[in-house]
């Protein structure tokens, strides 16, 4: 946010979690405060090939059909078709 600061970006963040039990800002949850790349990286491999087989499946669908999208609170990727 800082950053974002400095270069006079002002960006409105709640940073209360929302579709959680466990309701405490981010801010001053200390007890999920562990970081591990090596798992970080396998999130973002999973959701790659998952954005890649969503996007080949709507391929076939010959109406509307919205972006592969993910959904951070509930923790769901979605791609949505209009008939």
């Amino acid at each position: 946010m800082s950053i974002l600061g400095d270069l006079e970006i002002y960006v409105p963040i709640r940073t209360t979690p929302v579709e959680v039990q466990d309701r405490t800002p981010f801010e001053e949850d200390n007890k999920h405060a562990s970081y591990d790349p090596k798992y970080v990286q396998r999130l973002w491999r999973i959701l790659s090939q998952i954005t890649r087989i969503f996007t080949e499946f709507r391929s076939h669908f010959i109406g509307k059909v919205s972006p592969v999208h993910f959904f951070w609170g509930a923790f769901d990727m979605a791609v949505t078709r209009f008939s």
